[in-house]
Order: structure tokens, then sequence, then C-alpha cells
């Protein structure tokens, strides 16, 4: 008898950073959060490098990177890069805009973006923007059950009476009899990208070869919002802009310029089951 054994190769990796775990103890434990400046892209990038945060910042921003996924043959198989805990920033971040100083985003455009840098390119200078703001579909957590039989989810909600909770059934095994349903607290947001948007980044930093359009790698930012100057422009930038998620994958093509991409994005605290 013949055993064959399947490798399962994951095609896509996702994780949290030392940077957003952090965070998340700071909100959890509510200690007095100390702001490392010096992990932020505002210090990459020399953006508002010394102003700190007035409150502990949210998760309000994402980036994107083309250097998520690798070849493993000489044929045409890929695999994500693995997340590690450690990273600060994407492995290859583009910027979602790059336009010329003289033709820089109008104020209503900007709005949609932060991490404005200038950097000369061949020559002649641009207005980078490396991250763009999140929305999120609702306004307050949203809790859901999953039946267990039929794996369908619907909105759950809280039962006071256990204030007074009761201890649930437990064979003489420890086992517990009854049957469990799965209950998530969540929020939910949409991250929009354009192929216009990613065509012209490819054309100013990689010579218009679209062989680099492909979206490999994304980032979920956290950063607190404040009104900021350079030179003689005053907008709002993302202070202490930190990588708290990363995501890699074998990538997604984005050399069309009409293309247009709304990606949902379903945040959790954890799992827990109901008895």
């Amino acid at each position: 008898m013949t055993t064959t054994t399947t490798s399962i190769t994951p095609i896509s990796q996702i994780g949290k950073t030392i940077l957003g775990i952090t965070r998340e103890l700071y909100a959890y434990s509510g200690l007095n959060p100390v702001y490392d400046l010096a992990s932020s892209l505002n210090a990459k990038y020399q953006i508002g490098q010394t102003l700190a945060p007035t409150a502990l910042p949210a998760i309000g921003y994402f980036g994107i990177g083309i250097g998520g996924c690798y070849n493993v043959d000489s044929g045409n198989l890929s695999q994500p890069y693995p997340v590690l805990t450690t990273n600060m920033d994407l492995y290859t971040p583009i910027p979602f805009r790059c336009v010329p100083i003289e033709q820089d985003l109008t104020p209503l455009e900007r709005a949609s973006y932060r991490m404005r840098v200038q950097k000369t390119i061949n020559g002649s200078a641009y207005f980078l923007y490396y991250l763009k703001t999140i929305t999120y579909n609702q306004t307050t957590v949203q809790l859901t059950e999953t039946n267990p039989v039929t794996a369908l989810q619907s909105p759950y909600t809280l039962d006071y009476t256990n204030l007074n909770p009761t201890q649930p059934t437990v064979s003489t095994s420890g086992t517990i009899t009854s049957t469990a349903t799965e209950v998530n607290a969540s929020v939910t947001s949409t991250l929009l990208l354009t192929g216009a948007e990613v065509t012209e980044v490819i054309n100013v930093l990689y010579a218009g070869d679209l062989r680099y359009a492909k979206i490999s790698e994304i980032g979920l930012y956290s950063g607190q919002d404040q009104s900021f100057t350079n030179g003689s422009v005053t907008y709002t930038e993302a202070m202490l802009a930190q990588l708290n998620m990363q995501y890699t994958a074998l990538g997604d093509n984005y050399s069309n310029p009409d293309r247009s991409s709304s990606y949902q994005i379903v945040q959790g605290s954890g799992k827990l089951l109901l008895i």
C-alpha cells in the first residue's frame, strides 16, 4: 500500500506585529502608553518624526506593497513570504500616489491619503503618499453568533441574565454536553484601491513596467491625525504611524488603470463559545 502525503502550502499569510500587540496591550491595561517615535513611518520618512500623539493611536490607515511573495521554481509556482512579528513596515512598500510637486493633490484629494513624502526621481521632484485612510463600515463593535450545525451567522444579543450565570452541565469525565455556539466580536472596514493609483506609481518608480503592478502585501497602520504644516501647505498627517498587521499573498494584478477594488477586512478580538 502506497501512502501519499500532500503538502499544503498557504497562498496567504497574515500576522500582528509587536507594535500592534504593544498598542493593544496599552489599550487593554490602561497603562500610560510610551510612544516609541523611532519605530514609526514618520521616522522612516522624516515627516513630523518628533511629534507625539495626544492619545493612544487607532488603526486608521493601510499601505500596499509588491514584495509579499517569491518564486519557488523555474515555472509559475510562487508562495507568500511569512509575516514576521518584528516587521515595522511592509517588505517592499509602494505609495498610492506619485505626483510632480507642481501638480500636487488638491486638499479634497489629499484628505484620503497620509504620509506625504517629497522625493527626487530621475531629476524631478515628486510628492509620494504612502498611506490611505480606512473606511469603517459601522460605528459600534458587532456581535455575531455562528450556529454549530448550519454554520449560519446571525446577530448576537447580550443576555443580561448572565449577570448571575449558572454553571453549564458537565459530565463526570469533564466534558460539557451542551452544544456550543461560537460568538464573535468584530468590526468591518473597507480598503479602496484602484488601478489608476497603482499604475501612476509604477509609471514613475518602475519606468512603466506593469509587471510590478502586482499588489502582494497590505499593511494596517495605526496613528493619530494631526494638522501638519510642511512648507506652505497645511494638511492632515498621521503621527506615530506604525504597522500593526501585515498580510502577504500571491499578488493581485492592478495593471489596468480602470480597475477598482474594495477589500472588506473583518478585525476580531477573538472567539467565545456560547454553551
